[in-house]
């Protein structure tokens, strides 16, 4: 066995063992918090976050393990059927883009209520998602398809280190950078609208615990996916061949464990709060003191079962 192959088994070894390990990541975290997605998800009305949060959570799990079963079956390799981990690797690639754009979505919203719904930001954040949307399926367009790895005779099992990833062509790897780049930003505006909001909002509020959530929360976010972020786009720049995309699925479990969190971190904060919230200030319509009604927004938006009131 020649040094090349003997490199490109071991980094499709690591790539299923990487992977592996985030989505047992995803199953813990599923787990351990599936008695508070019924209490807040499903025993309480509908709402558009609580919509998005219920899509974020099961599109990732069910394909996250579709895409784990498929990187240990022989029957899903590109040497048994090439048609079908073609097709098989474009869907992952869509899933990807699909996660990433609910993730901000919920995301924008969130900055939405923050800003007591400033149309300016809401337009930039809209614009931003629509064409890091429109930036992806370019990319996607450029052409591309699942690697076509050699065989490897001297392993005793070679369907092992088979695997069916989409590998675009070298211009759309660039574009890719963008795209990524354009998440971090995302990422960072986001933040800064969060601090700068709730900041502004914690002077003079006798209930600071969910605006102290809100923060930590939004800090915590921006830590943990800017940081799984940058080592996608570090890779994709930077590592070897099969290595380039190692973080692109597990990026978006990450993504995925983060907005779970997000969502039901707030909700039991506000459970707290809100009630003391809304008993100390009164009703949203009767305030006239801009912080304060950012305030009391803020949390019926983690609560309640609206994610706006009306005006």
């Amino acid at each position: 066995m020649t040094t090349e192959i003997a490199q490109l088994a071991s980094d499709i070894r690591a790539f299923k063992i990487y992977y592996t390990a985030t989505w047992t990541l995803l199953a813990y975290d599923y787990c351990l918090t599936f008695l508070d997605e019924i209490e807040f998800a499903w025993n309480s009305e509908q709402t558009l976050a609580s919509i998005l949060f219920l899509l974020n959570r099961y599109l990732s799990l069910i394909f996250s393990t579709v895409v784990l079963i498929s990187y240990y079956l022989p029957s899903w390799t590109y040497a048994v059927c090439a048609f079908l981990c073609n097709r098989f690797a474009v869907t992952e690639f869509v899933y990807t883009v699909l996660i990433f754009t609910i993730a901000e979505i919920f995301l924008a919203l969130r900055v939405h209520v923050l800003t007591r719904r400033n149309r300016y930001i809401s337009a930039f954040l809209a614009l931003h998602i629509l064409v890091q949307l429109g930036l992806a399926f370019y990319n996607l367009s450029l052409g591309g398809g699942a690697a076509q790895f050699p065989p490897f005779p001297n392993l005793l099992d070679p369907n092992a280190f088979q695997v069916c990833i989409l590998f675009p062509e070298d211009r759309a790897l660039t574009l890719s950078v963008t795209y990524l780049s354009l998440g971090l930003s995302f990422d960072a505006f986001v933040l800064a609208a969060t601090l700068i909001t709730t900041i502004s909002a914690a002077r003079g509020h006798q209930a600071k615990r969910w605006i102290w959530v809100v923060q930590r929360d939004g800090v915590l976010y921006f830590l943990a996916i800017f940081s799984s972020t940058l080592i996608w786009l570090l890779f994709n720049q930077y590592g070897r061949s099969v290595l380039k995309l190692i973080n692109a699925v597990p990026n978006l479990i990450f993504i995925s464990v983060m907005i779970n969190r997000l969502y039901l971190s707030l909700k039991k904060a506000g459970r707290e709060d809100t009630r003391h919230t809304l008993v100390f200030f009164g009703r949203p319509e009767r305030l006239h003191n801009t912080e304060v009604e950012l305030q009391v927004m803020v949390s019926q938006q983690i609560t309640s079962t609206m994610l706006w009131y009306p005006r």
